[in-house]
């Protein structure tokens, strides 16, 4: 399995192919992940692949404490839901090697709560909130493809935080 790192020259070509089964994931943190399967890749062979990626869904929303007041600086993840997933504890484990991880988006809440986190792909996706004592708070939700999805984050058991007043 070859990984390409670096953005391709201007004519947009990859050289250095390592023959064999190929999956072309083509990501950009201004877009939504998009793959293509090339299926068998000879030694010397050329292929023109044209792949457009778009801006894809968005999440917005807030993290509060236990009793309603906007919880800054927590650390907010999303990833992709797999089918059997019933939590989302593997978005914590997962390495930059998973087939999801170009899909994961990170971002921190404001001192108001609030935090975005865009260009992901449509489907189910888990959302978690990490507060500062520890405690987490998540939720699944459904992300169609140009849309902006609102949430909101509770942090069970909080009572303090910094957004406290």
């Amino acid at each position: 399995r070859h990984r390409a790192e670096e953005l391709p020259p201007e004519d947009g070509r990859f050289d250095g192919i390592v023959p064999g089964e190929i999956l072309a994931v083509v990501s950009s943190p201004e877009h939504e992940p998009s793959s293509i399967d090339l299926g068998r890749v000879l030694p010397q062979e050329e292929r023109r692949v044209e792949v457009r990626l778009s801006r894809g869904a968005s999440i917005r929303g807030v993290v509060r404490d236990a009793v309603g007041r906007p919880a800054g600086g927590c650390r907010v993840l999303c990833g992709p839901r797999l089918e059997s997933e019933r939590d989302a504890r593997r978005l914590f484990r997962e390495r930059p090697e998973a087939p999801t991880w170009v899909q994961r988006r990170e971002a921190t809440s404001d001192e108001n709560g609030r935090f975005e986190l865009a260009h992901l792909s449509a489907g189910e996706h888990w959302v978690i909130a990490i507060g500062s004592e520890g405690l987490n708070a998540e939720e699944s939700c459904a992300l169609a493809s140009g849309v902006a999805t609102e949430i909101e984050l509770v942090l069970p058991g909080t009572t303090s935080g910094e957004g406290a007043p």
